[in-house]
């Protein structure tokens, strides 16, 4: 005990001594701050450093999380995009549409005292169901395939199960009642909030300039009101399209930025993931593999530049450099074994360097030297009759 109480005198005299000098703060500050100081000590920083999500998503990061459905995504772009197909489509095949409509309710309020029986009763209805198809088809075909277009733009092909996988959680009343009134569901509802009355701040300056307009269709024949009512959609469609587009963008660029910011990473996650990646033995493989292809090329590369060529004479083949301003001795720029072998021959042949045969001179040399190597002392006799003769050639 009296060692406990002897330590815990130390610790606070320490404390006061430091905090003596300083400014008077709030105590919870104070407290923090002895936290800090007695606990955790002057590593502090880099723990907290350390904890504190700073860097970038790594590429697996992302990949495992599109694999788990989640995407950076902006339904306003999407309802933008609908939006504006709706506006070409009005544009370019409205009419159509319109009188596919107008014959549908026409055929259909003309015939209201038309005796139905049980012998007409099924040509009637396929009328009326042809006509309305046709009326409804291109609009609904339309925003289907605008739908699939813009997740398809945003996102690319995504097809996940993760999202369908049953989890308790969603199950959990508190957290359906957190998540009921979080930071991002509030956001949404007031970025819904705003999106509604700005549209209805536009449709009622639309409605209220073109009033006499609208208030012109009571005395229109049925045929004329069809037109009218398309060039009324259609300007309505392109004034919402260019409000809510400003949004969408925006809305897009935030998403992205959201999306990007919830997945950043701390230093001590990228340096595991590092860790696991390079434990990995399909990553080692793949960078093994890499580097010998590396290798090769650079090998490839110099063969142009050897004295000659050495054979055995099919099987082995090694390059040999000598350039008097550059090394004492010759060096081996190339090597290789059949395929590889063929490879260094094929590469002479077409930069015209000369090959010589010389089974047992290839082999020592192929056993004993490696890429960059000086040929080993006791074969530079051997190596000399072979450059004299090459010289001699080249005479």
């Amino acid at each position: 005990m009296e060692h406990i109480g002897l330590t815990f005198a130390m610790i606070m005299a320490c404390i006061l001594m430091k905090y003596r000098r300083a400014p008077v703060c709030t105590s919870a500050g104070f407290a923090e701050s002895v936290l800090r100081e007695v606990c955790i000590g002057p590593f502090d920083s880099m723990f907290f450093a350390a904890d504190e999500k700073t860097e970038d998503p790594t590429p697996k990061k992302l990949s495992e999380a599109r694999r788990k459905g989640q995407v950076a995504k902006s339904t306003d772009l999407n309802s933008i995009i609908i939006l504006v197909l709706m506006a070409l489509l009005l544009s370019f095949a409205g009419e159509y549409g319109f009188r596919r409509l107008y014959v549908f309710l026409y055929e259909s309020l003309s015939n209201v005292d038309y005796r139905v029986t049980e012998g007409n009763l099924r040509p009637l209805l396929l009328n009326y169901a042809y006509h309305y198809f046709f009326a409804t088809t291109i609009v609904f075909g339309t925003v289907m395939v605008a739908g699939i277009a813009a997740n398809l733009l945003q996102s690319g092909f995504l097809f996940s199960v993760e999202p369908l996988k049953p989890n308790l959680k969603k199950l959990n009343p508190l957290e359906g009642f957190k998540n009921m009134f979080s930071k991002k569901t509030l956001f949404n509802l007031a970025k819904t909030l705003f999106k509604f009355l700005l549209v209805g701040f536009v449709a009622y300056l639309f409605a209220k300039k073109n009033l006499p307009k609208i208030f012109s269709v009571a005395g229109m024949e049925v045929k004329a009101v069809f037109p009218f009512a398309k060039d009324l959609i259609y300007n309505l469609v392109v004034q919402i399209a260019l409000v809510l587009g400003i949004l969408a963008v925006t809305d897009y660029v935030y998403q992205k930025y959201d999306f990007k910011k919830n997945l950043k990473m701390t230093k001590n996650e990228i340096k595991e993931e590092m860790k696991q990646m390079e434990g990995d033995p399909q990553i080692k493989s793949k960078r093994k593999q890499k580097q010998r292809q590396l290798a090769m090329s650079r090998m490839m590369a110099d063969v142009p530049e050897a004295t000659v060529i050495l054979t055995n004479p099919t099987h082995l083949s090694i390059a040999l450099r000598y350039d008097e301003n550059r090394e004492d001795v010759p060096v081996v720029v190339a090597k290789g074994a059949d395929l590889m072998a063929f490879k260094i021959r094929e590469i002479a042949r077409e930069n015209d360097v000369p090959m010589i045969e010389n089974k047992p001179l290839a082999r020592m040399l192929y056993k004993r030297s490696e890429i960059g190597d000086e040929v080993p002392s006791d074969l530079y006799q051997a190596i000399a009759e072979i450059l004299a003769i090459v010289y001699r050639m080249k005479k």
